[in-house]
């Protein structure tokens, strides 16, 4: 009654409200987008850039030659590792003819270490073993015991894990491995106790006789001190 009261006399067509035509220009729309998806906005960015460097890593980066698993129970350095990665690609072969040989030494913590720091060491080596993609394996004395452990129950009666070894000096061939004192250049380092070793063709390795032939072919090169000459 009230609002009736204050309006009795006015025109009804001037209580109308009058529509106003925005006119939007670039600028307005840019302002309301970016108010609207700002962060959708810079998460797109963000994934394409991540795409690109993965994509990038992905086209630029050559597979090596050979893959080795290094299971110790202390990790190493890279540079370390790299040490005898350039060691081992002395005695190879370049098998995707990019004119180097490259091998790729992946260390994993194994034993008490890896499982009291979380390590994932044993997982990885596990992923291996069930890939069958890898077949030269290198342990230290400690942890070579704790993978045969682990891995001995799991064969299959009367299946060995390892290939036999030709012989030769510190070669152990009941185990079916070679001995080798890995000196490092690292200052006030005593040499460490190597394990090498080449995976038989059985279990998820029964398929990867070409694999196996060149983890082989390399192994059995050091053993004898025959370099390729290929670096």
């Amino acid at each position: 009654m009230a609002r009736e009261w204050l309006l009795r006399g006015v025109d009804p067509e001037e209580l109308k409200k009058e529509e106003v035509e925005i006119v939007e220009t670039p600028k307005s729309k840019w302002d309301n987008f970016w108010y609207h998806y700002k962060w959708t906005f810079w998460g797109c960015v963000f994934a394409a850039v991540a795409l690109a460097v993965v994509l990038g890593q992905m086209l630029s980066s050559v597979s090596p030659d050979y893959r080795v698993l290094l299971m110790t129970e202390y990790s190493y350095m890279s540079g370390d590792t790299e040490q005898l990665a350039q060691m081992l690609a002395q005695y190879g072969t370049d098998l995707n003819g990019d004119g180097e040989v490259r091998i790729n030494v992946q260390n994993c913590l194994m034993g008490e270490r890896a499982l009291r720091t979380n390590n994932p060491g044993p997982q990885m080596v596990g992923a291996h073993l069930k890939a069958g993609d890898v077949l030269f394996f290198i342990w230290d004395e400690k942890t070579y015991e704790v993978f045969m452990d682990s891995v001995g129950p799991q064969l299959e009666e009367g299946v060995e894990f390892l290939t036999d070894l030709p012989e030769g000096p510190n070669v152990i061939r009941e185990n079916k491995l070679y001995v080798w004192e890995w000196e490092l250049k690292r200052e006030n380092t005593e040499p460490v106790t190597l394990y090498f070793g080449v995976r038989n063709l059985q279990g998820t390795a029964g398929d990867k006789q070409e694999l196996h032939d060149q983890s082989m072919k390399l192994l059995e090169a050091f053993i004898k001190n025959e370099k390729t000459g290929e670096k």
